[in-house]
């Protein structure tokens, strides 16, 4: 049950900690009644360590937030929310913010899916859960403000973690990691269940709930109180304007905050919902042709962006395959490892010594030592590789040994993988059994190769015989890419062999040196890639297109069709251009009178489809004002779209190149 108390507690503490317009309800409305209409990136702790004492609880926590999710709004003019796991899936798993109730939905049903097959609950610690969240959402390793998967520029970013840890000690220690999320300006819901809020008392960054049962008639009210927290505007934080047409213009209360905060003041656009252009009249100005794309795949369609190729056949990776053969292994399981790598290998090329747009393989076996089976020399077809794989000799030897095996793969690409440094470089780790017992934690060196640029993808090789249950591996793994030979357990349940490949595609899907990456996480859909490189000084229209042309025959103006490459090229524009009073970016858009439309340098036309924020209040799109778009700051963090003169109206502009991929081979790493 949810005591009263404690909900009214709950209002009064938000009332006094947050101030600022309430900017997402009409301000008839006090409080959200229901529904929850603000545009917040939320990152959701799933508690399914043993302290939730049943399977039950725990799909009840799981079908509580379905029920609070499904009062949300999504998307750009909404919440995105990502999730991270902890104790049932047997590792502290961590996702993508996601744009859709759809999307979230399917995520928990995978949760309850993978308890189903566990025979029991596996403990994780609180403290190792926020840390993940820290490094995941919040800073890198060395605090310097690079997250894994980064909230939305100008949009305040919260954490809501379910737990029912009781544990005195790991509360204490979490204590670090919650106050640094307060610092990066993840304001916490707490919520307790099986647990004494009070034990939580000492964590003064945080706002705690009390939830002792998953009462139905209290869900509404729980749901509500979750939604007035995560709802009010964070005072330490400049926000994007709300996208409702009807804002609240009621102040509420403010009181001061820690002198340890730090502000997020991030440039950002309003947004709006796209109007629908239709054919319009009025003068052109310039000439009516002008610079086209380079090369592309063809004019994007509508409300999309370029994506990653995926052609495993034209992949160019060093790859490292390790693999345990050690006593949890078992011969036959051994034996499955290498037939399933034979087969992922099977629908790529192998490097021959001659053809560069091909994969470079090497072999480490591991037990309680690593052994090189053969470097990146050896392998050069894949009779030869077929021999290695079933000449690994399984030993009935308990222990695997990881760190020294990511030791003996980083040494391999430092002394072979240099003059294929057009290459990514990928750790491919197949094991039955992860454990550090007896071992040096392989956590530090695994941290060491992925700051490095080195990619590690983690198979967890699941017996018949075994619990299906996915060990920690991700603690050393690349983000979102610790796969299992049981598909439940994989991103959007992909078959091992499938996931794989995408997995490889998408660490192939690169840009150049010194030009930016924007690139959507993996097990994103569609994996949407572009490359930009955003000019130093103002020009005009016409001369920044021809500016990106002779940067390069395959580089061109860039222009956008979604919102998140709008919100990118903006953030980008930010971070570049810091003492720029005005944040105004020439957009490879311009009105094509011959065809009473406004047309996108690929040759497409824009359609309702698109992203495009046009500044209606100050009468845009008008083609009479100029045949050119831009970004324009009109006032306050409004950037929208207006018509401008190509030749007299000055501003920065992106450079776009499509990004080296498995259809798009890089010979080099620098602009020729």
């Amino acid at each position: 049950m949810v005591r009263t108390g404690v909900l009214f507690f709950l209002c009064l503490l938000i009332s006094s900690s947050y101030g600022g317009n309430y900017d997402c309800y009409p301000s008839t409305t006090a409080l959200p009644i229901s529904g929850f209409d603000c545009r917040r990136d939320i990152v959701i702790v799933v508690d399914g360590t043993p302290y939730m004492k049943t399977k039950a609880n725990i799909i009840n926590e799981i079908k509580f937030i379905e029920y609070m999710l499904s009062n949300w709004t999504f998307g750009d003019n909404g919440v995105n929310v990502a999730f991270m796991s902890y104790g049932f899936t047997g590792q502290a798993t961590q996702s993508q913010f996601y744009t859709t109730y759809e999307q979230c939905k399917n995520v928990l049903e995978g949760f309850i899916k993978n308890l189903d097959t566990l025979p029991t609950l596996l403990p994780t610690t609180l403290r190792e859960i926020i840390r993940e969240v820290y490094f995941t959402y919040g800073l890198d390793d060395d605090g310097k403000g690079v997250q894994l998967y980064a909230h939305r520029p100008g949009i305040e970013p919260r954490l809501i973690a379910f737990t029912s840890t009781t544990d005195i000690k790991d509360i204490e220690s979490s204590k670090k990691y919650f106050d640094q999320l307060y610092n990066y300006n993840y304001d916490t819901v707490l919520a307790t269940i099986f647990a004494d809020v009070s034990l939580y008392s000492a964590i003064t960054t945080l706002k705690t709930l009390n939830m002792e049962a998953f009462d139905p008639n209290k869900a509404a009210n729980i749901s509500e109180t979750i939604a007035t927290a995560l709802c009010y505007h964070d005072i330490r934080f400049t926000p994007s304007p709300c996208p409702s047409t009807v804002q609240s213009t009621t102040p509420l209360p403010t009181s001061p905050l820690p002198s340890t905060t730090t502000s997020a003041i991030i440039p950002t656009s309003q947004t709006e919902n796209p109007p629908t252009i239709g054919p319009t009249t009025g003068p052109t100005y310039g000439p009516t042709g002008g610079p086209t794309a380079g090369p592309t795949d063809g004019p994007l369609p509508s409300g999309t962006e370029r994506q990653c190729k995926c052609n495993p056949a034209h992949l160019w990776l060093d790859l490292v395959v390790i693999i345990d053969n050690s006593a949890s292994m078992t011969n036959e399981g051994l034996n499955t490892v290498a037939a399933h790598v034979l087969t992922l290998v099977g629908s790529m090329t192998i490097y021959n010594g001659t053809l560069p747009q091909s994969v470079r393989i090497s072999i480490i076996s591991v037990s309680n030592k690593a052994t090189l089976v053969a470097d990146f020399n050896t392998i050069t077809d894949m009779d030869y590789l077929g021999n290695i794989l079933f000449g690994i000799q399984w030993e009935n030897i308990t222990g695997i040994n990881i760190q020294e095996s990511l030791q003996m793969a980083g040494s391999l690409i430092g002394s072979q993988g240099e003059h294929r440094n057009n290459t990514r470089k990928v750790v491919l780790l197949y094991t039955s059994a992860y454990t550090v017992d007896g071992f040096d934690d392989p956590i530090p060196i695994s941290r060491q190769l992925k700051a490095s640029g080195v990619h590690i993808i983690g198979v967890q090789f699941i017996q018949r015989a075994e619990a299906p249950a996915i060990t920690s591996l991700s603690s050393i793994t690349s983000p979102n890419m610790t796969f299992a030979n049981n598909a439940t357990f994989n991103p959007m349940e992909r078959d091992l062999l499938n996931i794989t490949i995408e997995a490889l595609c998408w660490i192939n899907c690169f840009c150049i040196n010194l030009w930016n990456e924007n690139k959507n996480p993996f097990t994103t859909t569609p994996n949407y890639a572009q490359c930009l490189y955003m000019s130093d000084i103002d020009s005009g229209w016409l001369p920044g297109t021809l500016g990106c042309s002779a940067m390069s025959k395959e580089s061109a103006m860039s222009f956008v069709k979604t919102y998140q490459k709008y919100e990118y090229l903006l953030n980008l524009l930010a971070t570049i251009t810091q003492n720029v009073i005005k944040l105004n970016l020439h957009l490879g858009i311009r009105y094509n009178s011959s065809l009473t439309s406004y047309q996108y340098l690929d040759g497409s036309l824009m359609t309702s489809n698109d992203y495009a924020p046009w500044d209606t209040r100050n009468h845009f799109p008008n083609p009479a004002k100029g045949s050119c778009v831009a970004a324009y700051q009109s006032s306050g963090l409004n950037v929208l779209l207006r018509n401008v003169d190509c030749y007299n109206y000055f501003a920065r502009y992106a450079c776009e190149m499509a990004p080296c991929d498995t259809e798009n081979y890089c010979a080099t790493l620098d602009l020729v």
